[in-house]
Parts: structure tokens; C-alpha cells; sequence
């Protein structure tokens, strides 16, 4: 399921500190929500970028200021570590949160400034480089074809 917020920021966290974040809930438990105490391993400012892209992607719900987890990171913490069901659940969740934004690109043939602006216009503020860099990421992570110009 996408997220719920118009005009959200878009993911711009790497998406290897991402996957990173799932792989340790996957060796630990599932918790009920994302926290500070979560986030004790990395920086302040990478804890905020796994924190948005967690909103971004429908994984996390702000709930009374607290982000709770949703059963889109439940089926994804679950899917990691077996490769054919986290192709599959990481390719709804791009399908999901990522088809309305790229709606209209053929992301076979688009070129780089057409994905930014769709991704600009999705809500990202200043450079969209990174914001573009974790979609091509999300993109080869869930084996999805897309553009050689939007490297």
C-alpha cells in the first residue's frame, strides 16, 4: 500500500543504510514502532532519512507523533533473507508508492531531467539527485527495467 501523504518527501536515504535498517529488524524482532532507541547505530541525520523514507514507502504511519509500523515493513522484515519473496513484496512496495509519481514517464526510455521533475513534483525539495538515486536502487532491487539515461 502507498503512503498516505500528499506531497511527502520522496526516499533519500541509500538505499543499502534502507535495507541495512530491515535486515537488523529481521535478526531482532519486529518492533511497534520506529524510535530514537531504534536508530541508536547511526547518525542523527541518517536516522531521519530512514525515518522519512519508512513514511515515504508506506512503511511507518505517523500516529500521535509517533511512527507506527505498518504490515507493509511487517511483510517486508518477514520477505528479507528469501529472495524470491523480497522481490516480490519490495516490487508492490515500489509498484505501490512509486507508479503515481513516474505515472505518465515510459521509465524504459525517460531520460534523467524527466525523472527528476516527476520526483521533484512528488515533493522533494532542493536536488533530487539523491532522491533519484534511491529509486534506481528500489527499482534494480525489486528487478524492475528502467531508462540507461536516467544514470
Amino acid at each position: 500500500m502507498a503512503n498516505d501523504n500528499d506531497l511527502q518527501t520522496p526516499a533519500y536515504v541509500s538505499f543499502t543504510t534502507l535495507e541495512s535498517f530491515v535486515k537488523r529488524l529481521k535478526a531482532t524482532t519486529g518492533p511497534s514502532r520506529v524510535d530514537g532507541s531504534l536508530l541508536t547505530y547511526t547518525s542523527g541525520s541518517a536516522a531521519s532519512q530512514i525515518k522519512t523514507a519508512l513514511r515515504f514507502l508506506g512503511l511507518t504511519k505517523v500516529e500521535g507523533g509517533e511512527d507506527r509500523v505498518t504490515g507493509q515493513l511487517r511483510d517486508l522484515v518477514a520477505a528479507y533473507g528469501d529472495e524470491a519473496s523480497w522481490l516480490t513484496k519490495w516490487r508492490e512496495i515500489v509498484d505501490a508508492v512509486y507508479g503515481p509519481i513516474v505515472q505518465g514517464l515510459d521509465i524504459e526510455t525517460a531520460t534523467h531531467q524527466e525523472l527528476s521533475e516527476a520526483i521533484r513534483r512528488a515533493g522533494a525539495k532542493g536536488s533530487t539527485d539523491r532522491a533519484v538515486r534511491f529509486y534506481l536502487a528500489a527499482l534494480d532491487a525489486a528487478g524492475i527495467k528502467h531508462s540507461p539515461l536516467f544514470k
